[in-house]
């Protein structure tokens, strides 16, 4: 790239030749029409061509700054543009959040009118999934997860928002069978399990579950392991199992 003069040298001639005076020159730019003459004079020299003629008034350009006012006129809006275009994509960046696919349907989606009506300005895009995304890494800005006793990140704000409460559950008609009266009685039942990440330290399983009833460990039942909160709940809305932690 060849060598340009400074840009305050530019913007300076730009404007004097667009005013046709260098004192509306320099209220436009905030300064005083002795650093104009300067600055233009700095231009000529670099340039090895008189750009204006200063005499007789009023001011008028000559035929070299003529050739040179409009080539510098159209690159500085072309930066000027450019640089407002960048500006404008940066305020319009989304937020991003990311969050596990049953936690985004179920709760925060649903919310997502009230955003909206809060933030009408704020692009809002949700990454439902479960896999745990690197916030440094730029994957996203905001991630909502569920941890049991995990380790607290210290890369960054972490906030608790809620905690939840975890209960065996079970069709009716299977309670109402009589069937189903002490833990041991879940032997003979599927029972529907969660994938926990092993980073998720005495996660609400039915083994720890069992633990807590002071049950004997059950031997040999049948089990259904889902990795969403979804499959896990439709899965016992359709009866493939008998019970689940929820």
């Amino acid at each position: 790239m060849h060598k340009l003069p400074p840009l305050i040298e530019l913007r300076a001639f730009e404007a004097a030749a667009r005013h046709l005076s260098f004192k509306k020159a320099a209220a436009e730019l905030g300064v005083t029409p002795t650093a104009i003459s300067h600055q233009i004079g700095l231009l000529e020299q670099y340039c090895g061509h008189t750009l204006f003629r200063r005499r007789p008034r009023p001011l008028s350009l000559t035929d070299a700054g003529a050739r040179l006012f409009p080539a510098i006129r159209d690159g500085l809006e072309g930066f000027a543009a450019a640089i407002m275009a960048v500006r404008q994509e940066g305020d319009q960046q989304s937020l991003r959040v990311t969050t596990t696919n049953a936690f985004a349907s179920r709760w925060l989606v649903p919310r997502l009118p009230l955003w909206r009506k809060l933030h009408p300005d704020v692009r809002l895009d949700v990454i439902g999934t479960d896999t745990v995304l690197d916030l440094q890494a730029g994957d996203g800005d905001v991630a909502i997860r569920y941890a049991t006793s995990r380790v607290r990140p210290t890369d960054g704000l972490v906030e608790d928002l809620f905690s939840d409460t975890f209960w065996p559950v079970c069709s009716p008609r299977l309670l109402a069978t009589g069937r189903l009266k002490r833990p041991l009685d879940l032997a003979s039942h599927v029972l529907i399990h969660s994938y926990w990440s092993p980073a998720d330290r005495e996660p609400p399983t039915w083994q720890r579950w069992l633990q807590v009833a002071r049950s004997a460990p059950i031997q040999g039942h049948a089990t259904l392991e889902f990795s969403g909160g979804i499959a896990r709940h439709r899965g016992g809305d359709r009866r493939t199992g008998s019970g689940s932690l929820q």
